[in-house]
């Protein structure tokens, strides 16, 4: 259960960076989906 506590939490982490990098894709490029 730990590791499991462990892994989502860096899976939380890695998706709200991947959504931070999104974020400064889309000021750039507003018709970029991914």
């Amino acid at each position: 259960m730990f590791l499991l506590g462990v892994n989502t939490s860096v899976a939380v982490q890695v998706f709200m960076l991947f959504v931070l990098l999104n974020d400064t894709f889309f000021q750039r490029r507003p018709y970029c989906i991914f």
